[in-house]
């Protein structure tokens, strides 16, 4: 039998953290986005990039910063691409610690995954949404089986014109309709504790 768990990401602290951060994140003022993986074409960065260089000025307006976490052998390019386009800040981090990553997941309204590879289910996903963030990601592996028009965005096939067409749909998001997103995460988050895991090893092997 094969047996299949959630990749456990999140303590009982971070949590509680989350719950809070939740609690308080509105869509008032500008929107920040966010991406943390590696900085390659196959995980959607140019893509990310040349979908907010196609945003009407007015639609720019309605952004605030777009955190790029992670590096790679394409870097240089995505740099460079990002640095042409007026209206966007673009900010490369490089890697940062757990800790830094989270903060920018707590500053930030959307994660963003328009990955093209496989990708098992990505636990910077959960780790996201655990901190307010509603996810815009693509149906790779399992992915689809988790996020779903109920707690974010969910591009079926990975575009420019499609990642567009969610940014739009984001920019124009009423505050209300963010909140209930949010609520949906709660349940979800819980899954990818380690809290979670250890009860179900435990259940597993009759240890409760």
């Amino acid at each position: 039998h094969c047996i299949t768990f959630e990749n456990p990401c999140l303590t009982g602290t971070d949590l509680k953290h989350g719950q809070l951060i939740r609690a308080k994140k509105t869509l008032e003022g500008r929107l920040t986005f966010c991406f943390v993986g590696r900085l390659e074409r196959a995980k959607g960065v140019e893509l990310i990039i040349k979908a907010f260089a196609m945003l009407s000025t007015h639609e720019k307006e309605r952004i605030g910063k777009v955190h790029l976490v992670g590096d790679g052998h394409e870097t240089a390019y995505f740099k460079a691409l990002a640095k042409d386009i007026q209206g966007i800040e673009f900010i490369f981090h490089g890697f940062l610690s757990r800790a830094a990553v989270f903060n920018i997941y707590k500053d930030s309204h959307v994660f963003m995954l328009p990955s093209m590879a496989s990708e098992g289910f990505p636990k910077v996903i959960a780790e996201s949404m655990n901190f307010g963030c509603i996810p815009l990601v693509s149906n790779v592996s399992s992915i689809a089986q988790y996020v779903n028009t109920s707690n974010g965005y969910v591009l079926n096939n990975v575009s420019v014109d499609n990642m567009l067409n969610e940014l739009k749909n984001i920019i124009n998001l009423q505050d209300e309709d963010y909140r209930q997103l949010l609520e949906t995460h709660t349940a979800f988050i819980s899954a990818f504790s380690f809290e979670h895991y250890n009860a179900r090893i435990k259940a597993l092997l009759n240890l409760t």
